[in-house]
């Protein structure tokens, strides 16, 4: 009877600047660890299918209503959220899918493109819902200025390059979601009601943003 288990893993990187094991090593019973790789697989298709279905409705609601496009922008905001939690939670692997080198750099490039894009729908839905001229300046610079290159930057940089550099997708993804909050902030202030549901949710929103960067950073 033996009282260890010796372990060898052999781990190769040459697509990302970080290396090493990215999460803990989960050791159990091949029917416990079935079993929890599936309901955490169910709980991931649960909250991908529900963005799906959220952004879907909305879409069909913009298409028989064309002057509210705040429907449209919502819709493409769900489908970002669904897409990069697709993304980040390796729901892909859980059932069964191993992409090849090129699809796995092409999916970590569209997980990094989702923080941009993320950012200038959340700032577009804020001045569709309260429109400003000064937000949508701010909107214009913050959103698609800083944003556009960014994404470009994504789409043909190589992976490691872009890894190296992944703070500055994390840093304008929370000054966007700032600027969004403050100007939230000071239009609840003003008494706005609509202004003071979107900044609920988009607190809660904001809290969301720091959890993703938070375990991305393994803290």
């Amino acid at each position: 009877k033996r009282d260890s288990l010796f372990v060898v893993g052999h781990i190769s990187n040459f697509h990302t600047h970080k290396g090493g094991v990215w999460k803990p090593l989960e050791l159990g019973l091949k029917e416990k660890v079935e079993q929890t790789t599936f309901y955490r697989t169910l709980l991931d298709a649960m909250i991908f299918g529900i963005c799906m279905i959220i952004a879907l409705y909305h879409l069909i609601i913009y298409s028989q209503r064309r002057e509210e496009s705040a429907n449209a922008i919502f819709s493409f905001m769900c489908a970002v959220a669904g897409f990069r939690h697709f993304i980040t939670s390796r729901f892909w692997q859980g059932i069964g899918f191993e992409p090849s080198v090129e699809a796995f750099r092409w999916l970590l490039a569209f997980e990094w493109i989702t923080m941009p894009v993320g950012v200038l729908s959340f700032a577009l839905f804020t001045l569709v819902l309260l429109p400003s001229v000064g937000f949508r300046r701010l909107t214009y610079l913050v959103g698609g200025g800083l944003g556009f290159p960014l994404i470009a930057f994504a789409l043909i940089a190589d992976t490691a390059k872009v890894n190296s550099v992944l703070f500055l997708y994390q840093i304008h993804l929370v000054v966007g979601a700032l600027a969004v909050l403050v100007y939230l902030s000071m239009r609840a202030y003003q008494r706005n009601q609509v202004a003071r549901w979107a900044l609920l949710a988009g607190g809660v929103l904001f809290l969301g943003i720091v959890n993703d960067i938070a375990f991305s950073q393994g803290i």
